[in-house]
């Protein structure tokens, strides 16, 4: 009770949590081990809630205990205060060292991981080296050889105080930006992501990202916005030179969930002779003949229509699979040089006069004649 109305020496709240933060992020590990777990979608959950309650129990428990027994003085100036009244004072040193350890341990076992993944999928070039796995499991015995010296170097430097700001603020980016992810990943409604655990919410993933963003700017402002500053360069950087192979970003579906957002929209909304634009259903046959077709559909529809460029092919789709792909990879490159704002269609049928008719048709027709057709 003293020291609840008399706290002593002021410690910035911010100041406290970044040197705080850093103990309580050990419940990730988890995940950045997932691919080694036998059932990751339950096992996540449930062990990182657990850590997350433990770990709650035990700070909290041990700042009430503490609080009862020295002055706040004593416990802000001397860091060895919790020897001093331990029955056993050597169990500090050890709960320190074990602790220490364990940290160490799981951050060589996962970090090392996911820069072999990250290497693995050729984002960035110059990490290719550490992309190489050793052994049946692929060990990524480069990455923590890295991971080592960047270990060795924060121990030299031999300043906590220095340190946890640091690596509390390389949590909170991870942090936010997984956060921010998974909103967008909600938001798209992307039938590919499809949560599991029943008290998911993408705003409270977006409520997440938002809190990490604040905490940031609250523990250092200028480090923040050179922390930001980097993560829009990398994003641009990648934006530009990133060719997806073996992966795939949300940015697709995002555009899909919003072109169905509009066209329901737009399906509300009567119709307007003002709100007419041009569809344009330009049947290509010869290739030669092609670029002087997109140009002429570009001229028409002048920016504001869409233009759908069609090929036949005659015969079963199975038969004319592997020409099919061929004459799609034509096709989107005449569009390409010619007017990308067109899209590519090749069609298998074996009666090209009623392809014609009925695609030919589909701009025109609303929906209640499409309901009387059908």
């Amino acid at each position: 009770m003293a020291n609840w109305s008399a706290p002593g020496e002021a410690v910035p709240f911010w100041v406290l949590f970044a040197l705080f933060f850093p103990a309580v992020t050990g419940f990730t590990q988890g995940v950045s081990m997932s691919g080694d777990l036998k059932d990751p979608g339950k096992s996540l959950p449930l062990g990182t809630f657990l850590a997350v309650g433990v770990s709650i129990a035990f700070y909290f428990g041990s700042a009430v205990l503490f609080a009862g027994v020295l002055s706040n003085q004593e416990l802000v100036a001397d860091y060895t205060a919790m020897k001093r009244i331990a029955r056993f004072s050597a169990l500090i040193d050890t709960g320190v060292i074990d602790a220490t350890l364990s940290s160490a341990v799981a951050s060589f076992l996962g970090a090392p991981r996911i820069l072999q993944s990250l290497a693995s999928d050729r984002i960035f070039p110059f990490l290719s080296i550490f992309s190489k796995g050793f052994g049946p499991a692929g060990n990524p015995r480069r990455a923590v050889l890295l991971a080592t010296g960047i270990g060795f170097a924060a121990v030299w430097l031999g300043n906590l105080d220095l340190i946890a700001p640091v690596v509390s603020m390389f949590f909170l980016i991870s942090y936010g930006l997984l956060n921010y992810a998974t909103y967008y990943e909600g938001r798209t409604a992307s039938p590919s992501f499809r949560p599991t655990f029943k008290w998911f919410d993408f705003r409270l993933s977006l409520l997440g990202a938002v809190a990490c963003l604040l905490v940031m700017l609250a523990i250092d402002p200028v480090t923040s916005i050179i922390a930001i500053s980097i993560l829009f360069a990398i994003f641009q950087y990648l934006r530009h030179t990133a060719a997806p192979a073996r992966w795939a970003d949300s940015s697709r579906a995002q555009h899909l969930q919003r072109t169905r957002e509009n066209l329901l929209a737009e399906n509300v909304s009567p119709e307007h002779p003002r709100d007419w634009r041009p569809q344009i259903l330009a049947f290509s046959e010869d290739p030669d003949r092609r670029p002087p077709l997109l140009r002429l559909a570009s001229w028409l529809e002048g920016g504001s229509g869409l233009t759908t460029v069609v090929k036949l092919m005659e015969g079963r789709d199975l038969l004319l699979s592997k020409e099919k792909e061929k004459v799609e990879s034509r096709l989107h490159q005449d569009i390409q040089d010619h007017n990308p704002a067109a899209f590519p269609l090749v069609l298998t049928t074996r009666n090209p006069e009623i392809a014609v008719h009925t695609h030919g048709s589909r701009p025109r027709m609303s929906k209640n004649k499409l309901k009387r057709k059908i």
